[in-house]
């Protein structure tokens, strides 16, 4: 393993711990409802999408940043990698409490993803709305 998967792996990690902190638990049926709801979305951004992942965001994820914010960081993260070849599912983590503040819950679904140019993990974020939809309110990648 060389320097940089070491520390993108202790990042990732580290994340992991931080997540923990934050109050996971086992919950197969929202793992389940998350992960089919974050494969469309993911694929919706690698086809450049932006606007339409943007649309269908929760609102905690709309009122984070705007859309000229979320289309410039997406294209940015994705121009270098070329064209997509595969992903696969790495784990999904349901979280009680996100960022350690008592709120609705969300489930991160990580990915391990090839691309022409390289391989990345991708962090999706997903969380239950009042009517039972899972919508994005994160989305993030790391170099493997």
């Amino acid at each position: 393993m060389n320097a940089k998967s070491h520390a993108l792996r202790s990042f990732l990690l580290s994340s992991l711990f931080v997540i923990a902190a934050c109050g996971t638990e086992s919950n197969p049926e929202a793992e389940a409802a998350a992960h089919a709801a974050a494969v469309p979305i993911a694929e919706a951004i690698d086809r450049a999408e932006y606007q339409h992942t943007y649309d269908s965001a929760a609102p905690l994820f709309r009122e984070s940043l705007d859309l000229a914010a979320w289309e410039a960081r997406a294209a940015e993260t994705r121009a270098p990698l070329g064209a997509f070849e595969s992903r696969q599912l790495n784990t999904t983590t349901y979280v009680r409490e996100p960022w350690g503040k008592p709120q609705t819950p969300v489930t991160v679904v990580t990915f391990d993803s090839s691309w022409e140019n390289g391989d990345i993990y991708e962090m999706v974020t997903m969380q239950e709305q009042s009517d039972g939809q899972w919508l994005l309110v994160g989305y993030h990648v790391r170099q493997q």
